[in-house]
């Protein structure tokens, strides 16, 4: 059997096959039938165009008018291609704020000791944000302790600046110090922490008991063991120092006598009821000798504050009593002799209030000298 065309089924002759007109002509009628002419399409239009066709919506097919708005409210438009990129490039940009924004958040929850990773939801994240504490509070660096941090309204990882000193010195010494007489001592303590363990001190190297009136007792639980009738007074002593040898580089010395602490002066004045001299000495040779009464304070300062020439060959240097009445005051840190008038002023450096210990000191020339002293002296301190 001959093969046909698919639409308007043609034959199509085989190759042993025989064409005659009448099948040609039979082939070109059915074209003629099945192809539309111009005034068929005319027809067609004109049918379609009195065709009532409705719009479309969201319940029914029908015809639709395109539109390039992006933020109408319509349902009876189709956007446009156009329209559609406006919209895609608008989506596009929100998604990559969003994942910055995203990123951001969770850098800022991690540098706050909050763990987040941008793979969490917004919803994951919001929550995470709900649990931040917002920082408050007025504390100064000053207020908190030394490399300790903290946040306040004015932000987060501040670093105190306050020393503790309780780390530093559990004796820590006062600044400054002051006393209600009679009633209390008041310390000022260095700027910083205390733990309540440690102690602020000030020097008191006078408050010993035995400048204390007896049976007094006062900060401390210090008792004094003073005698106001007779602690004051050095008894006379009579005091010989014989044959000892001193030239320019080998002095003597010896203690005379000690002023306690805190005492405001020092008197020296004769055994008047003796008599031997109060002060002789002299050297066994020819040559000069040098006697000083030297203070020293407790750190060793020394205060040459009195100094006699004696000569040798066995011939004695008396210093009688009508010379030698003197003190040594604490509060104008002077000496002074009554007669010849002498007056000698403490070195800078001089400390009057701790214990003064008053020396006895000779030397010689060259060659060695013998140096030979005596002295019958009283002394009192108040």
């Amino acid at each position: 059997m001959p093969k046909e065309t698919d639409r308007l089924k043609l034959p199509l002759p085989l190759g042993n096959e025989n064409v005659t007109r009448e099948s040609i002509n039979g082939i070109f009628e059915k074209i003629d039938a099945g192809v539309a002419t111009q005034a068929d399409l005319d027809t067609l239009r004109e049918a379609v165009s009195k065709m009532d066709i409705p719009d479309a919506s969201l319940t029914q097919k029908g015809k639709v008018q395109l539109s390039d708005v992006t933020n109408s409210t319509a349902k009876d438009k189709a956007a446009t291609p156009s329209a559609v990129k406006i919209a895609f490039d608008e989506a596009t940009s929100a998604k990559q704020l969003g994942v910055e924004q995203k990123a951001n958040v969770v850098a800022a929850l991690n540098s706050i000791g909050v763990s987040a990773s941008t793979s969490e939801s917004w919803a994951q994240l919001v929550s995470k944000l709900t649990t931040v504490v917002r920082s408050t509070g007025n504390a100064t660096e000053a207020q908190v302790l030394t490399s300790a941090t903290f946040s306040n309204v004015a932000g987060n990882g501040r670093i105190g600046t306050m020393p503790n000193r309780s780390a530093e010195n559990h004796h820590m010494p006062a600044i400054d110090s002051t006393l209600w007489v009679g009633d209390r001592v008041f310390l000022r303590p260095p700027t910083g922490y205390y733990n309540g363990e440690s102690w602020v001190t000030t020097p008191t190297p006078t408050l010993i008991p035995e400048n204390l009136r007896r049976g007094v007792s006062t900060i401390g639980g210090v008792v004094g063991t003073l005698d106001p009738s007779n602690s004051g007074m050095v008894l006379a002593q009579y005091t010989s120092h014989r044959d000892k040898p001193v030239d320019s580089d080998r002095p003597f010395e010896f203690t005379v006598v000690e002023k306690p602490a805190g005492t405001k002066q020092l008197f020296l004045f004769p055994n008047i009821q003796s008599s031997t001299p109060p002060v002789s000495f002299w050297a066994q040779y020819n040559g000069t000798t040098i006697f000083t009464y030297v203070a020293v304070d407790k750190n060793g300062t020394m205060w040459n504050f009195m100094t006699f020439f004696g000569y040798g060959n066995q011939a004695r240097t008396y210093l009688n009593y009508q010379y030698l009445i003197s003190s040594i005051d604490r509060t104008i840190r002077t000496f002074s002799g009554s007669y010849p008038f002498t007056v000698a002023n403490a070195p800078a450096n001089f400390d009057m209030d701790g214990i003064v210990k008053i020396v006895g000191r000779a030397t010689g020339n060259t060659p060695t000298t013998n140096f030979n002293f005596e002295s019958n002296y009283n002394y009192i301190y108040g």
